[in-house]
C-alpha cells in the first residue's frame, strides 16, 4: 500500500488538514470536519489507520 503524505499544520489543538478539514481533540475519526465529503472521508481514514498503527506497535513493545 502506498501511502500519500496530506499537508497539515496546526491551528491551537485542532489539526488543519489539506487546508479545509479539521481535525479536533481527542482526534478520532468521529473528531474530523470540514472540507468536501471525499477530503473528509480521506483524513477520517488515514486516522484510523494511523492509530491502528500506533496500537500494534505499541502491543509488540
Amino acid at each position: 500500500m502506498r501511502m500519500t503524505r496530506l499537508p497539515v499544520r496546526w491551528d491551537k489543538t485542532a489539526i488543519v488538514v489539506m487546508n479545509e478539514v479539521r481535525v479536533g481533540s481527542p482526534y478520532l475519526p468521529e473528531c474530523v470536519n470540514g472540507g468536501t465529503p471525499a477530503a473528509n472521508d480521506r483524513v477520517k481514514k488515514v486516522l484510523d489507520f494511523e492509530r491502528k498503527r500506533l496500537q500494534t506497535r505499541g502491543a509488540s513493545r
